[in-house]
């Protein structure tokens, strides 16, 4: 299928989530869509389980999304239970979240449910620990 870049953002160095929210950058494409598919290899660190928790928040309150599956790679399975955790609590707000987890996981994708997807370089590892 071909598609067309609707948006390009370049995160610079040093940057913090003040200036960029992750967000805000799955949430003005969602329109109609009701279920997101999201590949992230990289929730290993406290940082990227909070950014994940900030993406999961606005998918509840900025948009129609009910379902989010999440894939990531084997080695994020040291948070297993936080992500468990994180699903039990989006799930009291309307979310379902079902992590899976995958050996050979590399790209990081984001699709939504209305054809739109996000190829985001750095997935929802924008910045760097403060």
């Amino acid at each position: 299928a071909k598609g067309r870049v609707l948006k390009t953002i370049r995160v610079p160095a040093g940057a913090t989530d003040a200036h960029f929210q992750i967000a805000d950058s799955v949430t003005q494409f969602s329109n109609s869509a009701s279920e997101l598919d999201k590949s992230e290899p990289y929730l290993v660190s406290e940082r990227q389980i909070a950014n994940l928790k900030d993406l999961c928040e606005a998918l509840v309150s900025k948009t129609h999304v009910s379902t989010l599956r999440l894939t990531t790679h084997s080695r994020s399975s040291t948070q297993k239970e936080r992500l468990g955790d994180l699903a039990c609590k989006m799930k009291d707000l309307g979310l379902t979240v079902s992590p899976a987890f995958q050996s050979d996981l590399h790209l990081r994708e984001l699709r939504l449910s209305n054809g739109t997807a996000i190829l985001p370089d750095r997935g929802i590892d924008l910045f760097r620990d403060p």
